[in-house]
């Protein structure tokens, strides 16, 4: 296969994972580019710790939100979700369990609202 080839099939393949997030997630996501492979939840960091740890007993692991900060003091840091390594089946199973603890304007659900 030819690099350009190649290279095509990488950003059609990001393409597809950045329309599977957007249709999956509740809320809109940031992406510095569509042919990136993560994604990024914004919300404050208090926030983005205890969705870390309610992933996390879901099996869904994710890096830990101030591991990416500057700043390790700032309110708002966000989830970094990597859309790229997982298999499609399992990034579509993990966007859905992510997408049941926020709301759809990017607030952390209670611990005791239903998840849907």
């Amino acid at each position: 296969m030819a690099i350009s080839s190649r290279t095509a099939s990488v950003k059609l393949d990001s393409r597809k994972r950045h329309t599977l997030t957007t249709e999956i997630l509740p809320v809109e996501v940031q992406s510095g580019d569509i042919t990136g492979f993560h994604v990024w939840l914004p919300m404050p960091t208090n926030d983005a710790d205890r969705l870390t740890q309610r992933l996390a007993a879901m099996g869904v692991i994710m890096m830990w939100p101030k591991a990416a900060l500057v700043d390790p003091e700032t309110l708002n840091s966000g989830i970094r979700i990597s859309i790229g390594s997982p298999t499609t089946e399992n990034l579509q199973q993990a966007l859905s369990i992510i997408g049941g603890f926020v709301t759809a304007d990017g607030q952390l659900k209670p611990m005791d609202e239903p998840r849907v």
